[in-house]
């Protein structure tokens, strides 16, 4: 089985939240302060009810504070899951429920805050069915479990032997029989107890505190002490592992070696815990919660991470949070789920559940680079046809004045490099399922005799909620040449500097060259470059009005 829906109500930052998973994958991402981690506490706190040692407890702190200033007085989380085999649906029949006439698994925990005598306390309960007051037994409880790896992970302290560490609670799976376990340390006891050399060893020990416990007794009354070892247990010695890593003959202590790869040491043994408890508990449902498997990894090892959970899936839901474009980039675009925060409500939209169709989603997929997911981490998005809008719109804004610095106020710049804007654009444009972050569509509107092209009248119906359309008259470097006369003049001035022998006569010429030496890209990082470095160009200089609007309407969110 799966959780396929999650609903939290009034947890820490959130004050309601519906969010749909899918059976495998399901990467989690967004800007800080979204959500990411209360999220994957709720499902620490919801499916590790049954677990024997406890990670998670809710306290005051977790209660939603509304905008008043006020503490909520109850927390609600409600998991509901899919079944996958008529085996847990007999496993699991007493948290059946039912939805739309289709069977399913529902559970339900509620936590209040109570105020007796001036000291808060927090009383909890929960229940498994659709009816309130439905006992989950414990069996069930225990059949329920996860793995958490948290952001902050300490891999060398985790693998370091100790009790409960990670080496000792997967050999503990590998042998899960307890009289087989006994059995293994009693052959290692017995290795011990019949070496000679330890036997005398212990027995010169002894021998020594025996002579001086009788010097320092009164006689009749001496003290007589023996020596062993204590009986061997097998989780103690398998907690007692070292892990080393041979390289070129040598042996090397974790604490040598980088974090990146203890993290992938780390991941590697709680992985090999898990499949091993999956294969003895083969209707148990058991979730990976990873939280940003990025760290300390550089992109290509990334890739191969997120690889390696691709083909746990079919054993394990797996959620993942993540701030990396790498891995957004690479996972399918049916896994990712951007959680965004609005005016402090947070909302989740699984890109899966978009309008997107499946021919969007190929052509979304191929288009989506490390550098454009970067719109699913942004505040506001600017998409442009070309390099050369990209290179001159983060010098434009600043000229609008401090207010306006893309980067200040989170806003991303995503180049289509061609006029495919439909499949980014219904992110944005649809009534319901769609990123709260506003788009900036700008395109160019090759106007001949009054009538923009077929292109820009596309891009005019991609118009919508979130998503507004910017279009020039003619083609972006007509307009940066022909909004004023000192543009135009000061345009001629820097394109002489690039083709000292050019001279241009207005912006039909200006155009036809930069199409025909195919430097439009150069022309705009000369510009770029030219009014970051001299102040007097930036104060005569003038953005086009559509270029203007773009950027305040994205970052204003007021009609331009």
């Amino acid at each position: 089985m799966y959780i396929k829906n999650f609903h939290i109500k009034n947890f820490r930052g959130i004050s309601e939240l519906n969010i749909e998973f899918k059976k495998g994958l399901n990467l989690i991402i967004g800007e800080n302060n979204t959500g990411k981690t209360a999220l994957i506490d709720a499902l620490r706190i919801c499916i590790g009810l049954g677990n024997e040692r406890r990670e998670m407890f809710i306290n005051s702190d977790d209660f939603y504070i509304n905008q008043d200033g006020n503490k909520t007085d109850s927390i609600e989380f409600d998991l509901f899951w899919n079944l996958d085999s008529d085996e847990e649906n007999g496993i699991y029949y007493e948290l059946l429920g039912i939805d739309d006439n289709k069977l399913r698994i529902e559970t339900h925990y509620r936590y209040s805050r109570v105020i007796k005598d001036g000291i808060e306390k927090t009383k909890f309960n929960y229940w498994g069915g659709t009816n309130e007051g439905q006992n989950i037994p414990i069996e069930i409880l225990e059949q329920m479990s996860f793995v958490y790896l948290g952001a902050l992970r300490d891999a060398e302290r985790d693998l370091r032997p100790s009790r409960g560490n990670r080496i000792g609670q997967l050999f503990t799976k590998l042998i899960y029989d307890a009289d087989d376990q006994k059995l293994k340390a009693k052959r290692l006891q017995d290795l011990i107890d019949s070496d000679e050399e330890w036997k005398g060893l212990i027995a010169n020990g002894k021998e020594k505190i025996n002579q001086h416990l009788k010097k320092t007794s009164i006689r009749g009354s001496e003290q007589i002490i023996n020596l062993d070892f204590l009986p061997l247990e097998y989780r103690k010695i398998v907690e007692g592992l070292r892990l080393s890593l041979p390289i070129r003959k040598n042996v090397f202590d974790i604490s040598q070696n980088g974090l990146g790869y203890n993290n992938l040491i780390f991941t590697s043994t709680v992985l090999g815990d898990i499949l091993e408890k999956k294969s003895q508990q083969p209707y148990a449902y058991i979730a990976i919660l990873f939280e940003e498997p990025e760290a300390h990894l550089h992109p290509q090892l990334q890739n191969i991470l997120l690889d390696f959970f691709a083909n746990l899936t079919n054993q394990f839901q797996i959620f993942i949070t993540s701030h990396s474009p790498t891995i957004s980039a690479k996972a399918e675009l049916d896994d990712l789920i951007a959680l965004q925060n609005k005016n402090d409500k947070v909302e989740a939209l699984s890109i899966g559940q978009t309008t997107l169709t499946i021919s969007d989603k190929k052509l979304l997929y191929r288009f989506l680079d490390v550098t454009k997911c970067q719109l699913f981490f942004a505040k506001g998005i600017i998409l442009v046809e070309g390099i050369t809008e990209a290179l001159l719109l983060p010098i434009f804004a600043q000229m609008l004045g401090e207010k306006y610095e893309l980067d200040k106020n989170g806003i991303e710049i995503v180049v289509i490099g061609g006029l495919s804007f439909a499949p980014f654009a219904k992110l944005f444009n649809s009534t319901d399922k769609k990123l709260l972050s506003r788009c900036s569509l700008i395109t160019d509107g090759d106007d001949k005799d009054g009538e923009i092209s077929v292109p820009a009248q596309n891009a005019l119906t991609l118009q919508g909620n979130n998503l507004k359309v910017f279009i020039s008259q003619k083609t972006f470097e007509y307009e940066l040449f022909n909004t004023t006369e000192i543009n135009s003049t000061l345009i001629k001035r820097i394109y002489k500097q690039m083709h000292p022998r050019t001279e241009l006569s207005d912006a039909v010429d200006f155009v036809n060259k930069l199409r025909s030496n195919k430097d439009k890209a150069d022309f705009s990082q000369f510009l770029s470059k030219t009014l970051y470095s001299v102040k007097s160009y930036q104060n005569r200089f003038t953005v086009p009005k559509y270029i203007v609007d773009a950027i305040k309407w994205v970052i204003e969110e007021e009609d331009v």
